[in-house]
C-alpha cells in the first residue's frame, strides 16, 4: 500500500514528528511503502483563480503544490499531522 505522510508542524523535530514516528514504524514493519511531506520547507503559491485547472487538469503556478497533488493522486492511505500544543494547568 502507498501510505503518504503529509506533515505540517513548523519543527521536523518537534513532537509532531514523535507521533509521526509511530505511525511509520507500523508502516514500514507492515511492509508498506511510505512519503513524507514536509510542508514547512514547500514552496507554496495561492490560487490565483486563472481556471487552467479546469481547462487542463494541473495547475497553471509552478510551485510545489504539484509534487503534493501527485502524491495524494498515489497515495492509498495519508496521515495528515499537524502542530499540537500540549498546554499544562496547575490545579490548586
Amino acid at each position: 500500500m502507498n501510505v503518504l505522510v503529509i506533515l505540517g508542524s513548523p519543527k521536523r523535530d518537534g513532537h509532531t514528528t514523535v507521533v509521526l514516528d509511530h505511525y511509520l514504524k507500523a508502516f514500514n514493519e507492515a511492509g508498506h511503502h511510505v512519503d513524507t511531506l514536509f510542508l514547512r520547507g514547500m514552496k507554496m503559491i495561492p490560487c490565483i483563480d486563472c481556471g487552467k485547472c479546469k481547462e487542463t487538469g494541473e495547475c497553471a503556478i509552478p510551485d510545489d503544490m504539484t509534487i503534493v497533488y501527485q502524491k495524494i493522486k498515489e497515495a492509498q492511505f495519508i496521515v495528515m499531522l499537524r502542530q499540537f500544543i500540549l498546554t499544562l494547568y496547575r490545579v490548586l
